[in-house]
């Protein structure tokens, strides 16, 4: 399994989805399931198909979780607003597609940029990370920083 890199804040939420879904929602859809058994024939019972649906979209939730928890990386939080980002790629021919100023927001790593969509200069809505993921060319990042 390709490893991921994460910071230490995004494993914690990870960590505390996963503790989550597995100590309460376990519990309601179990609760759930009790209960329509307790009617009968389950045949007919379609609450009885949309509880069991709901644990066989919990239960898989949980493995990615685990997965993602199994292959993490902790990257460290060394990138600071302000430092210069360059997204890399792995089209023949170019090294970087994209470029812009890294900001923080409420601990979170967004991008300062020239958004082609937009036309103008934003600050991305999403983290750095959902950024870089929403297209396979994007290969990571390259930090500088100005001294």
């Amino acid at each position: 399994m390709p490893k991921k890199l994460i910071t230490q804040g995004g494993l914690k939420k990870i960590k505390e989805e996963l503790e989550y879904l597995r100590n309460i929602k376990r519990k309601e859809i179990a609760q759930r399931l009790e209960q329509c058994i307790s009617f009968g024939d389950l045949s007919e019972n379609s609450e009885y198909f949309e509880a069991k649906e709901a644990q066989a979209f919990l239960e898989g939730r949980i493995r990615e979780l685990e997965d993602i928890i199994e292959s993490a990386v902790i990257a460290p939080d060394k990138i600071q607003n302000g430092d210069l980002i360059a997204v890399t790629t792995d089209i023949e021919g170019l090294d970087v597609v994209h470029a812009g100023i890294a900001v923080k927001i409420k601990k979170s790593l967004h991008l300062l940029h020239a958004s082609q969509r937009a036309g103008k200069v934003v600050i991305s809505g999403e983290t750095l990370y959902r950024y870089l993921a929403q297209r396979k060319s994007r290969q990571g990042i390259m930090v500088a920083r100005i001294l």
